[in-house]
Parts: structure tokens; C-alpha cells; sequence
């Protein structure tokens, strides 16, 4: 009797990576496709101009070198920003260096919530505005990524099911 919960467990455990391999796997071709697609859209763009946006949400993430001297800021901003009298959300991101930190006093933020800052925007196919696609390399690697990866963890799940499977009839 408790052998055979121990099996259904087992299947469970199995089903559940079964559903995240898949999962992976999705979630990689969606990031490429629109990736793509984001990245089309902006080329093909009839109307590309840099607008002011106000800084709604701000996340800050400093880089420091060994010698605890702040060395890169990056902010991961939220904005919104007015097109021909309409309003626009968006994310974007901005990143300083130690050049332009320098002439700062330490741990002072170069964006805050309510700033106004550039952004370039341009025109979808819809008519609708958003902001320049970044192009993060990173991002696209890890989608890149994630296929190969959930194909194996569905593999392995897979043939972990079927090996519960061909125990139970034998």
C-alpha cells in the first residue's frame, strides 16, 4: 500500500516537471517570436521621434568594484509619456556609467520618481505608441535557452513516466 502512494507521488513529481519543461518551452519561442516582431515593427515604423516621459516607478541596482567604489547604476524604470494628446505607458532602462558618475555625490540617485526623462519612441502598425525596443542580448539568449532546456526536462519527464508506467503493468 505505501509502496504504490510512493509511485503516485512519483508520477505527480514527474507530471509537475513535465509542465514547467513545457512551460520552458513556450515561454522561450514567445520571447523570441515577439521579440522579433517588436524588433520588425520598429524597423518598418513610419513615425520614430524621442518624446519626454515622466518616471512613474523607479528600480535602482548599483555595481561596485572590489574596492566598494560605485562603479554603474542601472534603473529599471516605469514611464508614461504623451503622443499627440494621448498617454502612453512603457518600460525602460537606463544605465550610467563611471564617467557620469563621477561628478555625483555617492549613493545619490540620478532618477527619481516624477522625473522627466528622453525616450524615443515609435508608431506600431496598430497606430499605437511604445517605447524603442532594447534589443538585450541577454534576454534573448535565455529564451534561446529555455527551449533546449525544457525539451530535455520533458525528455527525461516523459521517460520518467513511462518507466512508472511499464512498473505498474509488470
Amino acid at each position: 500500500m505505501e509502496k504504490n502512494s510512493s509511485k503516485k507521488g512519483d508520477i505527480k513529481i514527474s507530471l509537475l516537471g513535465l509542465l514547467i519543461g513545457i512551460s520552458l518551452i513556450v515561454a522561450g519561442v514567445y520571447g523570441i517570436v515577439s521579440n522579433k516582431i517588436e524588433n520588425q515593427e520598429y524597423k518598418n515604423s513610419t513615425d520614430i521621434r524621442t518624446v519626454n516621459a515622466v518616471v512613474e516607478e523607479c528600480r535602482r541596482k548599483d555595481e561596485k568594484n572590489d574596492a566598494d567604489i560605485l562603479i554603474r547604476s542601472e534603473y529599471n524604470t516605469k514611464v508614461s509619456f504623451v503622443v499627440d494628446g494621448t498617454t502612453y505607458k512603457g518600460r525602460t532602462y537606463f544605465v550610467f556609467g563611471q564617467n557620469e558618475l563621477k561628478n555625483s555625490l555617492p549613493f545619490q540617485d540620478k532618477i527619481r520618481r516624477g522625473d522627466e526623462v528622453s525616450v524615443e519612441v515609435y508608431r506600431t502598425s496598430k497606430g499605437s505608441y511604445k517605447i524603442k525596443p532594447d534589443n538585450d542580448i541577454i534576454t534573448f539568449l535565455l529564451c534561446c535557452m529555455a527551449i533546449p532546456v525544457g525539451t530535455v526536462v520533458v525528455i527525461i519527464m516523459v521517460l520518467d513516466i513511462f518507466k512508472h508506467a511499464s512498473v505498474k503493468r509488470t
